[in-house]
């Protein structure tokens, strides 16, 4: 049996290693009442999942956080921000214990109702008070249905003709419209499926590129064989693709931050981005963190990815014009292992240092986060399916 507890907590212990100040900064969100709609979820008496609203520190009126504390789970699952210390915080206090102790509220506000009550900086006279809206009378002349006059009437022979007269002037240029409109969708389509021929032809030559740069050296060094074998299966399963398998990725991840499946795969590795960066100057954050920042899986928005979707398809187009080339938009590049780098001035010593440090991060920390990420995901879908599974065996007497 599923139960859903809203009040009256039991107070929880935790072994998470808070940094010095989250937990005090988690107090003082619970406390300014930022700890919002918390549920304890159960299942057969046993408590396995506290989630909570939490409103924002400096973002108030944005949308809060959705917060969710997993009992008894693997390493890795439960985060260290202040909004988990603050779930903590606020159902150890007494003031979750029972609603009995404290005067009862009625139509308790929303989330965002209290955020404006507690928050709100005042308002100006014009929205308090807007100018009426001009009222607008239009008249409109309802010309006589044929059906509302009488078989003798003139009005209703003229009414006729006139209709006659449209269907016969109108049905030639209509069914010439949809001749051509036929003629369009069907040349339409035979030029689509062209350029789809040659963008793929186009991007099978870049990628062949990639595949046969053998004149630079690849560095690797980490002992694959010193993986256990369910890490081994996972990353032959899931990680390693074929040559087709890569190539068809490359062409269906074209829109890039703008396809789902480019963040996908994108969060199976790590790629020549700002990750990398992070981890070769990692100084005060720990690995866990680090690997919990990498594996969340989230939305990139901001404004130089904004710039780039407006101005790429333009600098497209001037760089054909002045270096006389075609360009092609590809997406995922991926090889089946160890790693590579474009044609461009290379520095040895800093990508050797790069690539076996990401290599290390990757295979010893990274790839075991994902894996039990996976294993979660399984295991809650298990979970939903034995919800939705009701039987006359279910009912009980209560």
């Amino acid at each position: 049996m599923n139960i859903e507890i809203r009040t009256g907590f039991e107070k929880i212990k935790h072994t998470i290693n808070f940094q010095p100040q989250t937990m005090a900064k988690g107090q003082k969100l619970s406390e300014a009442h930022h700890c919002r709609q918390v549920v304890e979820h159960r299942c057969n008496r046993q408590s396995y999942l506290i989630e909570g609203k939490i409103i924002r520190q400096a973002s108030v009126s944005q949308t809060p956080y959705s917060v969710k504390l997993w009992v008894n789970v693997r390493y890795y699952v439960n985060c260290k921000c202040k909004h988990i210390a603050s779930l903590i915080y606020y159902i150890n206090t007494d003031q979750s214990k029972t609603k009995t102790s404290s005067e009862q509220v009625w139509g308790k506000p929303s989330d965002k109702k209290f955020v404006q009550e507690k928050y709100s900086k005042g308002r100006f006279f014009d929205q308090m008070y807007p100018p009426p809206p001009p009222s607008v009378q239009n008249v409109v002349s309802i010309p006589p249905r044929l059906e509302e006059l009488t078989k003798g009437s003139a009005l209703r022979q003229m009414l006729l003709a006139e209709i006659i007269k449209d269907e016969s002037e109108n049905s030639i240029p209509k069914l010439m419209s949809e001749i051509l409109d036929k003629v369009e969708n069907i040349l339409e389509n035979e030029a689509k499926v062209k350029e789809k021929q040659q963008f793929v032809e186009g991007v099978e030559a870049c990628v062949e590129t990639f595949f046969f740069l053998e004149e630079y050296k690849v560095y690797e060094q980490f002992d694959f064989n010193s993986l256990n074998n369910d890490l081994k299966d996972y990353y032959q399963n899931t990680i390693l693709n074929t040559d087709i398998e890569i190539l068809k990725l490359c062409c269906d991840t074209v829109e890039q931050s703008l396809n789902n499946m480019w963040r996908k795969e994108r969060s199976l590795r790590i790629s020549a981005s700002s990750k990398v960066h992070k981890i070769k100057i990692r100084n005060k954050k720990t690995i866990e963190s680090l690997v919990n920042e990498f594996i969340e899986d989230k939305s990139i928005k901001n404004k130089s990815l904004d710039y780039g979707l407006k101005n790429e398809i333009k600098a497209k187009v001037l760089y054909e014009k002045l270096h006389n080339c075609k360009v092609f938009s590809v997406g995922v590049i991926i090889i089946q292992q160890g790693s590579f780098t474009y044609t461009v001035f290379r520095d040895e010593n800093f990508i050797e240092n790069v690539i076996l440090q990401s290599e290390e991060f990757y295979f010893k920390y990274y790839l075991p986060a994902l894996h039990a990420k996976d294993l979660k995901q399984v295991c809650d879908h298990s979970v939903e399916s034995l919800k939705r599974t009701f039987t006359g065996k279910n009912i009980a007497n209560m």
